[in-house]
């Protein structure tokens, strides 16, 4: 069965093995934090805590991780009949509206817990998910559902993986030093281009059908 028929007739989010992947990345998100609970109660450059800053710095892919994903699935179903209306309104029903509700949530707490709110900066705080330390991420995400759209002419063509490489090596050296030279970008992290080698290797595999192949762990 080929990537074209498979979107037709079956859901690409039902492959087990991506629900495998988002799992483990899942468990990392929890073990990453958990070990940054303990380094805190940990003296600091003993042995104990370098082995755990080490595991804890190990443990730290779990962004890239989900836009990869998410760029495979998402990048996998624009091979079927697409609608930019129903698209973006299932983002917004998944993205957009969890991420106002939890943003209000965190705002309400931070006020009820300091008594200090600063009305001027809300538009900041929701435009680089900073109601809250880790909301950046729904940022993130709703930023990659956006930008994903643009490149469905591009996969339609299947290019040479050489444009992804690319994309995403040239892509993320050109904004780097962008930024550098004129620091558009207060917080880089919660900028999706900031992630563009995970983005590509997304992309290139859908365009080659890789969701439709078994991965190398069993599922």
């Amino acid at each position: 069965m080929n990537l074209m028929n498979l979107a037709h007739n079956e859901p690409v989010e039902r492959f087990p093995w991506v629900e495998v992947f988002r799992g483990l990345a899942i468990l990392e998100v929890v073990l990453h934090h958990v070990t940054g609970r303990f380094l805190r109660e940990l003296p600091q450059g003993s042995p104990e805590w370098l082995l755990l800053a080490g595991v804890n710095r190990t443990l730290h892919f779990a962004v890239p991780a989900f836009l990869f994903m998410t760029t495979l699935v998402l990048g996998a179903s624009f091979y079927r009949e697409f609608r930019l209306g129903r698209y973006l309104r299932n983002r917004a029903l998944r993205l957009l509206w969890p991420y106002l509700l939890w943003s209000g949530i965190y705002l309400l707490f931070r006020y009820w817990d300091t008594g200090v709110f600063q009305p001027e900066r809300l538009l900041h705080q929701l435009l680089w998910g900073k109601a809250y330390f880790h909301l950046y991420f729904l940022v993130v995400a709703l930023e990659l559902a956006l930008l994903l759209p643009l490149f469905r002419p591009f996969l339609l063509r299947r290019p040479h993986g050489v444009w992804f490489l690319l994309l995403g090596a040239g892509g993320t050296l050109a904004l780097y030093f962008l930024n550098r030279a004129y620091r558009f970008l207060p917080y880089p992290g919660s900028f999706v281009l900031w992630y563009l080698p995970a983005i590509a290797l997304g992309l290139y595999l859908a365009s080659r059908g890789s969701l439709d192949t078994a991965p190398p762990f069993p599922a």
